[in-house]
């Protein structure tokens, strides 16, 4: 067997490794979880946890489905830092910059809705779209993307009024949210297709101040209240755990409203391995499914054997996938320049060292608006 070349592990991010991704994806039961139930809808985990993966591959599975409509929203972090000047309209606290983001967000996914459902046939021809369609042709002339309608949606619904509370106040009546809500329920009503948002990325541009937060709170919640008032949409949003963390400390009704609805991706060293082996196959260009004791087995050294040298290597890592396969490619790297076919423990130790003080650091800067002792 060939040594692995560095990086042909893959990296966890689906963008920049979409083929590995589409052969390796481990179907996990937190996977299986947002394929067979709608109840989570707020999915976190820490950086590395394979959360924009996960929401490429739920892509990917309803991407073939007639009956199903998919949005993706991820902001770049111009989209972000941009609609941050905007967004203080509603003022510069928590609680007014949520109430603010959470109706101009529930506006724009329902808009959104219609948008997409807007080519059926039998939710066109309803008496309900026919109320909101000039809104719609107005929303997609606020640009190609959704965070750049969204952001256009806050310039001009700011320019109404003069105070924040005045702008808080009147968005529902300048947007006419009970009637433009009433109006797609009944037009649904009469499509069978279903929405489903696939909101990630939101870490983009994200400050962990006031303003960050409520923007970012004021999502969740409208994705909360779109969800419980239509069966056709479905929001799923990805957060970081800092960020969710954040949003529970700042929202006194967090327990309420969003706790019900999280589901926290949770990675052992069962599906760790699992994950790295399936990789590990293809990379070595296995074409059977061995198990990942014998896969592991075939590309470490006698020090590494078996499941006891998988652990040995989780423990250098903070039990993320990303941090996996960044050890692992590293380690085969390292092994491959001195013409070794399996990796050993030296290629793991003299790896470990530099890849931990990056963990740490990654650490540093998620937590340490939470935890100000770090």
């Amino acid at each position: 067997m060939e040594y692995i070349r560095p990086n042909l592990l893959g990296d966890l991010r689906a963008e920049a490794d979409g083929t590995m991704l589409t052969q390796a994806f481990l179907e996990t039961a937190d996977y299986r979880t947002l394929i067979e139930t709608s109840d989570r809808m707020v999915v976190v985990g820490r950086r590395g946890t394979g959360k924009s993966a996960l929401a490429l591959k739920l892509a990917g599975h309803w991407q073939g489905d007639a009956a199903v409509r998919i949005v993706r929203i991820t902001p770049e972090e111009y989209h972000v830092i941009g609609s941050r000047p905007v967004i203080q309209s509603f003022g510069n606290t928590f609680s007014r910059v949520r109430a603010g983001a959470r109706l101009a967000w529930r506006y724009a996914l329902m808009m959104e809705t219609a948008d997409k459902m807007a080519s059926q046939y039998s939710f066109s021809e309803t008496k309900g779209y026919a109320e909101i369609e000039h809104r719609v042709r107005q929303w997609r002339g606020y640009g190609p993307y959704v965070p750049d309608r969204f952001q256009r949606l806050l310039i001009e619904t700011s320019k109404e009024f003069d105070s924040a509370e005045e702008r808080i106040g009147q968005l529902p009546i300048l947007l006419d949210l009970t009637s433009v809500q009433k109006n797609l329920s009944d037009a649904c009503a009469a499509a069978k297709t279903q929405v489903i948002f696939l909101i990630d990325k939101l870490d983009e541009g994200y400050e962990p101040d006031q303003v960050g937060i409520g923007f970012v709170d004021g999502l969740v919640q409208a994705a909360v209240d779109v969800k419980t008032r239509f069966s056709q949409i479905r929001p799923i949003v990805f957060l970081r755990d800092n960020i969710l963390r954040a949003v529970q400390y700042h929202d006194q009704d967090y327990s309420r409203n969003i706790e019900g609805h999280v589901l926290r991706l949770h990675w052992d060293v069962d599906s760790l391995m699992n994950f790295a082996t399936k990789r590990m196959s293809i990379a070595i260009g296995s074409k059977e499914q061995s198990a990942a004791v014998k896969v592991w087995n075939a590309c470490t050294g006698p020090d590494l054997k078996g499941k006891a040298g998988f652990l040995e290597c989780l423990q250098r890592t903070l039990y993320r996938p990303r941090d996996l396969l960044s050890l692992l490619n590293e380690a085969f790297y390292e092994a491959g320049k001195h013409n070794q076919k399996v990796i050993v423990r030296n290629n793991i130790t003299s790896t470990a060292r530099y890849i931990s003080q990056n963990r740490l650091d990654d650490l540093r800067k998620e937590y340490s608006s939470i935890i100000p002792g770090l």
